[in-house]
């Protein structure tokens, strides 16, 4: 948990929403420059709605308690495919489940900066790909990789190539 001290007598932030010293009452959510703000009981949600994202700027005298619990009950996006198919920016987990000889294509990197995938075969052996002749870095730079049964990859894009961060490999008997 992580706690930020300021100092702030009243803030009417648009129509309807004011933080007065620890209190945040509203009316209804409220927007600002491309923003949603919503109050819900004693809590405050930014959701930015554009690529710049979400920001709140106070002055000094609140105290503001952000409980960061990343992943913890996270519900993501499971696509599995069973043929040919390119990645998009709504997936997260991608798992192949067809017999083989397949390809699971990623966007290009330039355009997905900080994208997080997991691939894993849950079939045969595919080719992981990058579109447009992008490359993979793993322990060496590749324009593609295979993955047979069982194997899983988690990538992330650097703006330039897709990094392969983790790799975990064949079946796993129990």
């Amino acid at each position: 948990m992580s706690v930020v001290n300021l100092s702030l007598q009243v803030l009417r932030i648009g129509t309807g929403l004011t933080l007065t010293g620890d209190t945040l009452s509203a009316t209804a959510a409220t927007t600002v420059a491309n923003t949603v703000i919503a109050a819900a009981g004693s809590s405050l949600t930014l959701a930015g709605n554009d690529s710049a994202g979400a920001t709140l700027v106070l002055g000094s005298g609140a105290t503001i308690t952000l409980s960061l619990a990343a992943w913890q009950g996270t519900t993501v996006r499971v696509n599995n495919q069973s043929g040919n198919y390119t990645v998009t920016a709504t997936d997260y987990y991608v798992g192949y489940t067809g017999a083989g000889g397949h390809t699971i294509t990623l966007p290009a990197a330039s355009t997905n900066t900080g994208r997080l995938y997991l691939v894993k075969s849950r079939g045969g052996t595919f080719t992981l790909d990058v579109t447009g002749g992008g490359q993979l870095w793993t322990n060496a730079i590749v324009s593609s990789m295979s993955l047979i049964a069982g194997e899983c990859a988690t990538v992330v894009s650097d703006g330039t190539y897709w990094v392969v961060i983790a790799m975990a490999g064949g079946i796993i008997t129990v």
